[in-house]
């Protein structure tokens, strides 16, 4: 069930800040390697991993419309001083998964969240990719490649797998901390 009832408190704002937190670790260990990948988006595959454990982690606690842009917002102002263009690339597709979820009920149940990581980080490759083939990168100081769409499909593929590894992990740390008593929130 989507927790709508009780509104937003300091602790929740708290429990998002230190998972936005992860999320930016997430893609300061990842970027070095994922620089090396010269189209935006498709650095997902290296970032997913990490990143979507703290997302889980911020989807089980939370579970409320808007859990992934008071997550990620910060994150995407944060890494948009390196170039702006990043901030849209995380921005826009925490607004779709978002507009996304909330018809499929929130981010209560772990489907749910297999589903929210999924789309997010689905979303960021073809916002990614959007970018480069409109232009957009150009715009923003980043030389990217002419696209082959047949690395597209690949990149998808490997974003949801990688997406789906970040949520498994992130549900394991999910229960060990249920078990510990360390997380109060219905999973």
């Amino acid at each position: 069930m989507e927790k709508t009832a009780s509104p937003w408190q300091l602790k929740d704002y708290v429990f998002a800040a230190f998972m936005g937190i992860g999320v930016l670790l997430a893609a300061v260990v990842s970027q070095p390697i994922a620089a090396l990948i010269p189209i935006p988006g498709i650095r997902s595959i290296l970032w997913a991993p990490l990143a979507g454990i703290f997302l889980t982690l911020g989807m089980a606690r939370l579970q409320r419309p808007g859990t992934l842009l008071l997550i990620l917002a910060p994150v995407a102002l944060v890494l948009g001083l390196v170039n702006p263009l990043i901030t849209l690339v995380l921005l826009i597709p925490a607004v779709l998964t978002e507009a996304l979820m909330s018809l499929r009920g929130g981010y209560a149940g772990k489907m749910n969240r297999l589903w929210g990581n999924i789309l997010y980080f689905e979303s960021t490759v073809v916002a990614g990719v959007g970018f480069a083939v409109s232009g957009l990168t150009a715009a923003f100081n980043l030389k990217v490649p002419t696209i082959n769409p047949w690395y597209v499909f690949p990149a998808l593929l490997i974003t949801a797998g990688v997406g789906g590894l970040g949520w498994s992990l992130g549900e394991r740390v999910v229960r060990q901390l249920q078990k510990a008593g360390k997380l109060d929130a219905e999973v």
